[in-house]
């Protein structure tokens, strides 16, 4: 099999963006914007330890935005042929004649400013790997996990490559291109077999490169899920509880990934709908805690040069020592708030919706790893995952979830799992609390999280 191309997947999109303009003219459109991309992708799925999948997927999209006396419109196509192009700004010149006038258009985004230089975010060496460097990769991660323990199983997993270019082009003057690689796995293990077994416990990571310690991502997952195979009591009450990196920082059930992401958001501060709207200046934690967006971090998942409107980004501290001290903002609701834009702008593809998010939310790391933390609690909860984090209220920062797996410390040590342990609270309250940060960073593509240590928390058992 060849490997990835790079070099014509952004020729091609070059050549793409090249043509929006010609294709707007002809439209009588003045106002317009492109959003394009190319990936190429290998992945193989892991199903009850062995490799069961290996697949190649390319695909390509182009977002297109078009605004007519401040009515816009948008469309989007995942091909890059000039009639699909031209339908495609077709589609979205058509949206504008149903769509009221927005009085607070500010007109799209230009800039003067240059591209920061981001290290790490490509790596030839991702180009030329193939799926039998996949499956090495896959195989190590399943051996690591089995390693641990005979009934232990990894259920679910992958390991995929992409290579992605990506452009942006406007009628404001900006045009803007990068490539980058990325590296992903998960491994999921249980314990035991038939109606005897533990809940699942889930490890991934991201990476730029190659480097990566698939045997570690099974141990740890195994480790877990092992560990679990002892049930232990539990009991209602308030305690120190320990929350793993992927507790707070998964993309699907990390509690402080998903209610910061949306919170920090100038949007949602425009709207009313965070939690930390009325609180810019206020102390909301100790001042331990330093939480950062740095898209400029050289090799980090969320890294790169522009937002998803071609605004340089660059780093800034949203909370300082426990203050609120920022928000993000997009073109558009920066414009609103008298504010430029942070180089925060992300993108609904199918919609053409664009709001403003952190791009690579960064904790600053404390000391220590996650058993340093579990150390240091007399009698607590290590929660590896939550169930239920969805749920989270982003308004009043309220939240409510089943630890799984949630497992018992005493004494400095973990001593079996539990079932049915709900951890519910407010998130400012969760954050006083906070007693010890770990510097045991994980990369989870849109965020990098450690370990965290709270005291005081909320805890109902079944």
């Amino acid at each position: 099999m060849m490997p990835l191309k790079p070099l014509g997947q952004e020729t091609q999109l070059r050549e793409v963006l090249e043509t929006i303009p010609d294709h707007a003219r002809r439209l009588g459109l003045n106002e317009f914007e492109a959003f394009a991309y190319s990936k190429s992708s290998r992945y193989l799925m892991i199903d009850t330890n062995r490799i069961n999948s290996a697949t190649v997927v390319e695909s390509t999209g182009l977002s297109i935005r078009v605004v007519r006396d401040a009515r816009a419109g948008a469309s989007f196509c995942s091909s890059f042929r000039s009639k699909d192009i031209e339908r495609c700004m077709r589609s979205a010149k058509a949206l504008t004649a149903s769509n009221q006038p927005d009085l607070d258009w500010p007109g799209f985004p230009c800039s003067k400013g240059k591209y920061p230089e981001v290290k790490g975010l490509f790596d030839s060496g991702l180009i030329s790997l193939e799926l039998d460097g996949l499956k090495d990769m896959a195989e190590t991660m399943i051996e690591g996990a089995r390693s641990v323990a005979e009934p232990i199983s990894v259920t679910l997993g992958g390991v995929e490559c992409s290579i992605q270019s990506t452009g942006v082009l406007n009628s404001s003057g900006i045009e803007a291109h990068r490539r980058e690689t990325a590296l992903q796995a998960f491994c999921v293990s249980l314990w035991g077999s038939g109606s005897s077994v533990t809940a699942e416990s889930a490890q991934g990571s991201m990476s730029r490169s190659t480097n990566m310690d698939f045997e570690k991502i099974g141990r740890n997952s195994a480790e877990i899920a092992l560990k679990s195979s002892v049930i232990a009591g539990s009991h209602t009450g308030e305690c120190d509880v320990v929350f793993s990196p992927a507790a707070l920082g998964d993309s699907d059930s990390g509690l402080l990934n998903i209610m910061m992401q949306k919170s920090l958001s100038g949007q949602s501060v425009i709207r009313k709908n965070s939690f930390l709207s009325e609180l810019l200046g206020e102390q909301i934690a100790p001042k331990e805690l330093t939480i950062y967006d740095n898209p400029v971090l050289s090799g980090a998942g969320g890294s790169k040069q522009f937002d998803d409107e071609g605004m340089p980004t660059k780093k800034k501290t949203l909370i300082k020592e426990g203050v609120v001290n920022g928000f993000v903002w997009d073109n558009y609701y920066g414009a609103k708030a008298h504010r430029s834009s942070t180089g925060n702008a992300v993108r609904n593809l199918l919609t053409g919706a664009v709001s403003s998010s952190p791009l690579n939310l960064q904790i600053r790391p404390g000391s220590g790893m996650l058993e340093d933390l579990v150390a240091e609690v007399d009698d607590g909860y290590l929660v590896w995952s939550g169930q239920g984090v969805h749920t989270s209220n982003l308004e009043t920062g309220d939240f409510s979830f089943v630890a799984n797996p949630g497992l018992k410390i005493r004494k400095g040590q973990i001593v079996g799992g539990v079932r049915g342990v709900m951890i519910s609270g407010n998130l400012l309250e969760l954050i006083k609390g906070i007693s010890r940060i770990g510097a045991d960073i994980t990369d989870y593509g849109n965020n990098l999280m450690p370990s965290i240590r709270f005291s005081n928390v909320k805890v109902t058992t079944g």
